[in-house]
Order: structure tokens, then sequence, then C-alpha cells
């Protein structure tokens, strides 16, 4: 997964580049960390074959797509008024669920160039 941040209407975005959307492969999707909250979930059977049923587990989860090339880690998205008041229980919902074994909030965050004195 590589991410990217950019400016878009004088607003900086956040696109990830190579993900995969229901079955097919996308060059970049952008990402409005402004309006959602990210969740990446690593997943075993029975999620494994059908990914997106995992956002029926709570009604404000719903499914991206899949992380890069590894078909266990999934991106799901929550709008942010629901994470700040039900993150709790979205996250209790996740974790508990079978077949889920891992969930990352994922946080948006400044990509800084190092120095040549760094390297």
């Amino acid at each position: 997964m590589y991410l990217q941040q950019v400016e878009h209407n004088s607003r900086p975005i956040t696109v990830i580049y190579n993900l995969h959307l229901s079955g097919t492969t996308m060059s970049s999707v952008s990402l409005n960390y402004d309006l959602n909250t990210y969740l990446a979930v690593t997943l075993s059977p029975p999620f494994l074959q059908q990914p997106a049923a995992l956002a029926q587990v709570h009604p404000a989860v719903a499914h991206v797509g899949q992380v890069g090339q590894m078909e266990d880690v999934q991106l799901y998205s929550v709008a942010k008024f629901e994470w700040e008041r039900a993150s709790g229980d979205i996250l209790s919902k996740l974790e508990n669920s079978d077949g889920v074994r891992r969930v990352d909030v994922q946080e948006l965050s400044q990509r800084t160039k190092r120095g040549v004195d760094e390297l």
C-alpha cells in the first residue's frame, strides 16, 4: 500500500494506491479523513471469502476494499459523527466477530522527507 498526500479543492486528501475494490484492481482510491474514520481489519475464515459481509456487524460500517495484495487485510470506513458516538461499540462488535484477527484504526499522518544526513 502506498499513501500520498495531495491537495484537492484547497483541501488535503490522502490517496491510497493498489487497492482492490469489488474484485477489480483500482489504481487509486481517495479517502476523506475529514468525514470518515478508516479501519484496517485482518481477517481469517469465514470473512476471507466475502469481506463485505463483515460490514453487517454494525450499520455504521462500510466496506471500502482490499488493502494492496494482502487478501486478508480489508479497509472499512465509519462516518466521523458515528465514530465519535459509537466507536467503542463498533470496535467491540468487529473485534468479537468470528474470523476477525485484528482491527487497526487508521490515522492520517503527514509524510516527511528525510534529509540526506538521515539516510
